[in-house]
């Protein structure tokens, strides 16, 4: 099995950075199998690789939580990036 992925970061002008991701299944037998994952985030002038392997099938699910917490704080942060743009947003003033 192999899946993989990329995206820009944004579509916007001026804004720089991308995600790519893959997960694939390795080795040559049942007993020699493991899986290779791992999610690159990049921006402008850095680069942050996580790593997702595992060689046995016991620690799978241990990477599965691992991209969950990741999500979930991804998640939390963009709610708190909402709640700043929302304070940084110009005030109407009424006369």
């Amino acid at each position: 099995m192999k899946a993989r992925g990329k995206r820009f970061l944004s579509d916007s002008y001026g804004e720089g950075g991308s995600i790519s991701w893959e997960v694939r299944t390795c080795g040559a037998s049942v007993f020699d199998s493991f899986v290779d994952g791992s999610i690159k985030i990049r921006d402008c002038s850095r680069f942050v690789e996580i790593d997702f392997d595992c060689s046995e099938y016991k620690h799978i699910k241990k990477r599965i939580d691992k991209a969950d917490r990741l999500i979930l704080e991804l998640n939390k942060m963009k709610e708190a990036l909402l709640l700043a743009e929302k304070e940084l947003a110009p005030k109407k003033f009424y006369y």
